[in-house]
């Protein structure tokens, strides 16, 4: 169950946070719609976690059982229809009154299976209180993990950009190449064959014999 629990708070979170983004959506009563849409979303997988029967007819009734202020809700997205300031007001206003919404769902839904209920023995009035307790206690939850969202998301744009930035660094398997291959040295042309000095035939000396034997004139 602990386990269960602790998913069921990040899947909170993260619909909270999917909830706060149709606020923007600026057609009137659209992003009502569209907030509905992601509460239905998000009791489905609480109901996955917790292993519980799920039916969308009876989580559409209980939403709008919890959320019953609809007049509020409908203001903060009538407000859009007015030109230009119309729609940044209406935007800003019901942003967090959304995530408070949403939280005080999922919290409402979690607390009653803790108790060992289910969606079909659900009752909206006896929980109304302790929505209300929730709902409070969003608002604070909402402008909370918005804040860090958008600073997560600013963080990884900077790295981002960083990265870019960065100058390309050589790749290793070049780099390893450029290493092993050997620097090449200027060889020494090859020393030329010297021509082998021809002597030529010494002359015969004159022999003694010879002189001697010549007839004197």
């Amino acid at each position: 169950m602990n386990n269960s629990i602790q998913t069921a708070d990040e899947t909170i979170r993260k619909y909270v946070l999917y909830s706060m983004g149709t606020s923007l959506i600026p057609v009137p009563v659209a992003d009502l719609v569209a907030t509905t849409a992601i509460q239905v979303e998000m009791v489905k997988a609480l109901s996955r976690e917790f292993n519980l029967e799920y039916r969308e007819d009876v989580t559409r009734a209980i939403i709008g059982a919890l959320t019953g202020n609809v007049v509020a809700r409908v203001g903060a997205s009538l407000i859009k229809a007015l030109p230009g300031v119309g729609t940044i007001l209406g935007a800003v206003s019901s942003v967090t009154l959304t995530g408070a919404a949403t939280f005080a769902l999922g919290q409402v839904f979690v607390h009653h299976v803790q108790q060992g209920g289910s969606l079909h023995d659900f009752d909206a009035d006896s929980y109304r209180r302790f929505y209300d307790e929730m709902y409070e206690e969003g608002k604070f939850r909402a402008k909370q993990w918005k804040e860090e969202a958008d600073a997560q998301e600013q963080e990884a744009q900077e790295v981002t950009i960083a990265d870019e930035e960065a100058p390309a660094e050589e790749s290793p398997v070049a780099a390893s190449d450029s290493a092993d291959t050997p620097v090449s040295e200027t060889e020494d042309p090859p020393a030329e064959e010297s021509t082998p000095t021809v002597e030529s035939p010494a002359s015969p000396e004159s022999d003694p014999s010879d002189e001697e034997d010549k007839p004197q004139s």
